[in-house]
């Protein structure tokens, strides 16, 4: 999505504080070099799909020629921001063509994939319905590899912070109580890292907490809470909210 986000990615694989990672082949700044970088480190990576792009001022366009995702894109060839604007239109032929060329795209750099994942989490059932759940099963088996479940209060859940903090150090305290006090069954903690918060406020609010999150995960607190144990990583095959 940005270059900022690139960096503090690459940067917390390089640190060791990540074990997995979702790329995002569509935007405005796919880099197959940060892929590539990646390969240096343990971290399995997947790809993020997305048939969205909800910040305005950064408009996404699709992977496939427009004329063939006509019922996925407005007249000005851009991804909705919004998935249930597409939800009831979107053509079957059109999501699976789009979501395979976003798989292939990372297979061009990497020739592996640990998993895939949705953006805003456009393919669960209670979000963009059954078609685009039942396409993603598709493509997952097609390409044997795991997708990843967010609604499902029978497993063990990914844990995401969603909300804003006005300071990295408000964000920092929520992240000390949630390891303090979280309990164990949460197998999964989604960050969304951006190594200047300044870099992305042309487009988003999102900044300062994604600022946030790359501060407190490359910091010296979170490596001593790795190395006595209190924080375990679980590889992807054992992390119970993605599926086959």
């Amino acid at each position: 999505m940005h270059a900022s986000i690139d960096q503090a990615v690459l940067d917390l694989a390089a640190y060791g504080r990540i074990s997995s990672c979702s790329v995002l082949t569509i935007g405005n700044s796919f880099n197959s070099e940060l892929v590539r970088s990646l390969k240096r480190f343990p971290v399995d990576i997947g790809v993020h799909l997305s048939l969205t792009g909800e910040y305005p001022k950064l408009p996404v366009f699709p992977l496939s020629p427009p004329k063939q995702v006509r019922s996925l894109v407005g007249s000005t060839g851009y991804f909705p921001t919004d998935i249930r604007l597409i939800r009831d239109s979107a053509r079957s032929e059109e999501i699976r063509g789009e979501l395979r060329r976003q798989t292939e795209a990372l297979l061009l750099t990497h020739d592996s994939l640990s998993h895939l994942d949705g953006h805003c989490f456009f393919y669960e059932p209670e979000e963009g319905g059954e078609k685009f759940f039942k396409i993603v099963q598709e493509i997952a088996r097609e390409y044997g590899v795991a997708y990843r479940r967010y609604f499902q209060p029978e497993s063990v859940r990914p844990f995401m912070i969603w909300e804003d903090h006005p300071t990295p150090l408000l964000r920092h305290h929520y992240y000390e109580n949630f390891f303090q006090k979280e309990p164990p069954e949460t197998a999964e903690l989604i960050i969304h890292p951006a190594y200047e918060a300044e870099a992305l406020s042309g487009f988003s609010q999102s900044g300062v907490r994604r600022y946030a999150d790359y501060t407190y995960f490359a910091s010296a607190r979170f490596g001593d809470m790795l190395k006595s144990g209190q924080v375990t990583f679980l590889r992807r095959r054992e992390n119970v909210p993605f599926h086959k």
